[in-house]
Parts: C-alpha cells; sequence; structure tokens
C-alpha cells in the first residue's frame, strides 16, 4: 500500500499546487469552473474532477460531505483531508468506488476519510458496496471509518476473476457483511476494531486475510438469527488473527459463532485458519453447516477460546465431513449446566496439539456418533470432561479418542 500521498497540505486560495493536483469542495466548488493544478478553482464533485484527470493525478477532498458514485479511474489517487466524508445514498446505485463497466483498472483511496453507506432490505438497490471490484483490477484503499449503518449488502466486494483490495482502516462497521470475497480474488482488511452482525465472507477460491485487533460481533439486523461473523462457501480461505467478542444475547435463537457455510449445497475444501483470543459468551462455538456435497474442510485454532455461561456451550458441532486441528488451544468454559464437547453428524477428525479444555459444567454430552482423535502424544487434554459426569450416548470411541480408560493424552 506504497505511495500514498498523505503529506498533502492544500492551503486553498491563489495558493501554487502541483499541476496534478485536483481539488474536490462540495461547500465551494463548482464543476463550471474548476480546473486541474488551480487552488482557487476546485470542483464541487468528484465525478467532475475524474473527467479531467489523467493517470498519476490525485484528486483532493476538501473537509464537508460528499456523494458522488460510480467512482474509480485507471492510475488516479483519491486523497481525503480530515473532515472529509463520503457518503452513499440508501438508494443510490452503483457503488461509490467501482469497476463495473471500465475494465480492468488499479487506484488508490488514502487520506482520513470517513466513507459511509446505507443498504436497507428490501430496498432496491443490490450489489452496492463502498468499493466494488467486479473485473481483475486493484484497489489500496485507507481511511479513518468505513461503515455501512444499514442491514443489508457490505462494505467492501470482489465477485469473480483475480480481483485485489487491501485496506488500511481504523474502524469498520457494518449492520451486515463487511467483506465478501469470490472468484479467486484476494482482499486483505488491517484495522484496529470492527464490528458487524453477518460475516466476512469468503467463497470461491477467494483468499480473505483479516488482521484486526478487536473484531465485536454484536451489531442489531434483522436476521439476528443467521449470525455468522466467519463464513467460507466452496473452497474460499480465510484467515484471522485478532480478539473476537461474540454475543448472540441480541438475538432470541442465535445460530453459531463461527460458521463455514453454504447456501446451495455444501462446502468443498474450505479452509479457515484462525488465531488469537475469542470470547463467547454461550452457545456453539464452531459449526460445518449442512450440505450434501460437504468434505475435505479444514479448520485450525490457535489462542484462547472463552465461553460464557450459556444454555449449552457447543465446542464443535459439524454436519458435514472435515477436520479441525487446534494447536496450542486453551478452551474454557463457564457453563455450569449441559454443555458439549465435539457433537459430528458425520466423522470428523479432531486434532488436539498442546491443546488444553478446561470445563465446569456438570454434565458433558458428546452426541451418539464416533468421535474420531488423531490427538498427538504431546497433547494435553487437562481433564477434557473436568468434573463433569460422561453421558451415556458417548459410542464407538475408537483407540487414542478422547474418551478411552487409560488414554495418556488424558491429563486430570
Amino acid at each position: 500500500m506504497e505511495g500514498y500521498q498523505s503529506d498533502i497540505i492544500i492551503t486553498g486560495g491563489d495558493a501554487a499546487i502541483p499541476p496534478n493536483l485536483i481539488l474536490v469542495d462540495p461547500t465551494n466548488g463548482n464543476d463550471s469552473t474548476g480546473e486541474k493544478g488551480n487552488a482557487a478553482k476546485p470542483f464541487k464533485t468528484g465525478l467532475a474532477a475524474e473527467v479531467v484527470a489523467s493517470s498519476g493525478d490525485v484528486l483532493v477532498f476538501s473537509a464537508g460531505t460528499h456523494t458522488s458514485v460510480n467512482m474509480g479511474k485507471d492510475g488516479l489517487t483519491y486523497f481525503y483531508e480530515a473532515g472529509a466524508k463520503h457518503t452513499n445514498l440508501i438508494d443510490t446505485d452503483p457503488s461509490t468506488y467501482t469497476d463495473e463497466g471500465k475494465g480492468d483498472i488499479r487506484f488508490k483511496i488514502c487520506g482520513n476519510g470517513r466513507f459511509t453507506h446505507n443498504r436497507q432490505w428490501n430496498v432496491n438497490n443490490w450489489n452496492i458496496e463502498i468499493v466494488r471490484l467486479v473485473n481483475n483490477s486493484k484497489a489500496d484503499v485507507e481511511g479513518y471509518i468505513f461503515e455501512n449503518i444499514g442491514n443489508d449488502g457490505g462494505v467492501f466486494k470482489t465477485t469473480t476473476n483475480s480481483g485485489e483490495i487491501n485496506i488500511l482502516a481504523d474502524e469498520v462497521y457494518s449492520g451486515s457483511g463487511i467483506v465478501s470475497s469470490g472468484g479467486s480474488s484476494n482482499v486483505t482488511i488491517c484495522a484496529r476494531k470492527a464490528s458487524l452482525s453477518l460475516s466476512f465472507q469468503s467463497r470461491d477460491t477467494a483468499n480473505l486475510k483479516l488482521r484486526i485487533k478487536e473484531v465485536n460481533a454484536n451489531v442489531p439486523h434483522i436476521f439476528s438469527s443467521f449470525f455468522q461473523p466467519f463464513a467460507i462457501r466452496n473452497g474460499g480461505h480465510l484467515d484471522f488473527e485478532g480478539t473476537v467478542n461474540y454475543n448472540p444475547s441480541l438475538s432470541p435463537n442465535p445460530f453459531t459463532a463461527m460458521v463455514s457455510s453454504q447456501f446451495d449445497g455444501g462446502i468443498n475444501k474450505g479452509v479457515i485458519r484462525m488465531k488469537g483470543i475469542f470470547n463467547v459468551n454461550g452457545h456453539k462455538w464452531f459449526s460445518f453447516t449442512t450440505g450434501t456435497t460437504a468434505e475435505n474442510n479444514i479448520l485450525y485454532f490457535e489462542g484462547e477460546l472463552n465461553l460464557g455461561v450459556g444454555a449449552s456451550d457447543n465446542l464443535f458441532f459439524t454436519n458435514s465431513p472435515g477436520r479441525i486441528v487446534a494447536r496450542n488451544l486453551v478452551i474454557q468454559s463457564e457453563s455450569t449446566t449441559r454443555t458439549t464437547g465435539v457433537i459430528p453428524a458425520h466423522t470428523v477428525e479432531f486434532h488436539a496439539e498442546s491443546t488444553t479444555v478446561i470445563l465446569s459444567a456438570t454434565e458433558i454430552a458428546l452426541g451418539s456418533k464416533a468421535i474420531y482423535s488423531t490427538a498427538p502424544s504431546n497433547a494435553h487434554l487437562k481433564s477434557f470432561f473436568s468434573n463433569a459426569v460422561i453421558d451415556n450416548q458417548v459410542t464407538n470411541l475408537i483407540p487414542n479418542g478422547l474418551v478411552v480408560v487409560g488414554n495418556p493424552n488424558i491429563k486430570e
């Protein structure tokens, strides 16, 4: 994300500015008289400024509210001064920045802008984001806040081909999803804070990388019962590092904290890697959802998982085959009611490598399906069942499983 013009200073008036700078002032600008390289004659809208811009030029957005949409031109840099806001209205079409109808382009957004998108459910504005790529384009994006204050749609999206979006932000917020990456695209988000209700989503063979200091998955949504903060579909890859605070109490029927999800047939060869601290207030921790074609899914976890008091604290739940790998993971549960360990409706390899599990429930249910564990000799499952009684549903356990009497991998 090199090459940002973050040191640009515009004093206005008759001050001389570089000839490749184009000023955009929503209050004092005039699209009819605006001139490139003239601080005294700013444009009023970004779209009008784009018309006279060519590759290598920099559009400078002054403080105030900007409302242009369908922006994005090859080779341009869009710089936002402190106090500059860019708003996409609720029923506006298309996206604020997009390459739709423009072929493969490359552009940069930088500075201190605040970008707001308001997309509402049942409003005819599908496929609208703050940044949306549908071609083999690349966008390097930097800003103060990127937010979707509505309850539908997202903030960033790639659809097909090999698009790439790199985001550096202080905060990203969405009343729905934040990013949806598809095709063979690559999306990276580095942020201090993120708040959302639905998902960071990767599908097809897209790669989504998230480096976020704190994620709060508790934004109200009309479909909050489908909370899915992290989702992959088909063969998508999702890589997360940070802290997650998940509070499903906003929903009368929380679905799950983490989900590998496909709504139309199942997941195939999806990969999710999670590293950090995960604070989950009750209910399921992770789930492979249903799908007759779902197979070969892999989940890697490393860090600390804290399950709060809830009706049921499911460590892992799956309706499809795959592999769960817990490395250097500490799992703790405060629930004093029935707590579920691993419930596969299909055989799932559960690898517990140097992992400690501490549960305080009075009963542990592992389900009636086989528990297949390949915990290596260096695993430290500290009282996987704690002070709980193992219920009589546990059957068909294989050697080296989690509840084999005398298993050297279980530490009391």
